[in-house]
């Protein structure tokens, strides 16, 4: 994962945005793969995430309640080491993926969920023994979308009453990343193409990113240039800071 610049193969797969590739970077340097992991990604969404970690892992495996979106993502994908499978992660596990791996990814899924205590006791129970979590989530928002809404006492409170080891990273943006932010949104506004959250469980949505206009080249090329240019703009505050607006929450499975 040294080359974190190269999103050419995310960038082709599906349209995408400046947020979803900044917070990628740095939630790939915070799990750290390696050629030996199985990795798996919890509410893995439209799938670049897991696609992209499957050049650098043993094997990979996207997780997600969508019977739509799995389809699709598995007819994509037939050949290689991703595989993709309809999970509910807030029930328990299937037996075959109990204590199956060595890292778990679960992003901007937290806040969808009802309980999502239950969500980090199904990452527990499918990590092995060591097993290492990256779990992100956004926090000090009220997005109408959300079904919870997170701030930083919220987010502790959760990770010390998980049955492992955890540890809460908040991070802010800085001015110069909300103004590129502010780019996107007007140069996204402008150019109105289909995004990957917009994917989630319409199948024709999953059809149209598989038929890009040529003005979508266009907008994937604008974001590129953004995200190079903002790509360090997220940093680490404390965790009184009211500014932060995105948190992690890093989890080792105890031993034995």
């Amino acid at each position: 994962m040294t080359d974190l610049l190269n999103f050419g193969t995310l960038v082709r797969m599906s349209p995408t945005n400046v947020w979803f590739l900044r917070l990628t970077k740095f939630a790939f340097q915070l799990l750290a793969p390696s050629d030996d992991d199985a990795v798996c990604d919890v509410g893995c969404g439209a799938g670049e995430r897991i696609l992209l970690l499957s050049s650098y892992v043993r094997k990979a495996t996207g997780m997600d309640i969508s019977a739509p979106l799995i389809e699709f993502l598995s007819e994509k994908t037939k050949g290689g080491n991703a595989s993709f499978h309809v999970v509910n992660a807030t029930a328990e596990p299937p037996p075959e993926f109990i204590s199956a791996y060595d890292k778990c990814l679960c992003m901007d899924m937290l806040e969808h969920v009802e309980d999502p205590e239950q969500v980090l006791g199904f990452i527990s129970k499918i990590l092995k023994p060591g097993g290492y979590a990256v779990i992100g989530l956004p926090i000090n928002t009220d997005y109408e979308k959300h079904h919870r809404h997170f701030d930083a006492g919220d987010v502790s409170r959760l990770a010390s009453d998980s049955d492992m080891e955890t540890r809460v990273i908040l991070l802010k943006l800085s001015p110069s990343g909300r103004l590129i932010d502010r780019t996107f949104t007007l140069i996204r506004n402008v150019l109105s193409p289909p995004r990957a959250g917009d994917c989630f469980h319409e199948s024709m949505a999953f059809k149209m990113m598989t038929r890009p206009k040529k003005i979508h080249g266009l907008y994937k090329l604008v974001i590129v240039l953004l995200f190079k240019i903002s790509q360090d703009s997220y940093h680490e505050t404390y965790s009184e800071d009211k500014t932060a607006r995105r948190a992690f929450i890093l989890a080792k499975k105890r031993d034995g």
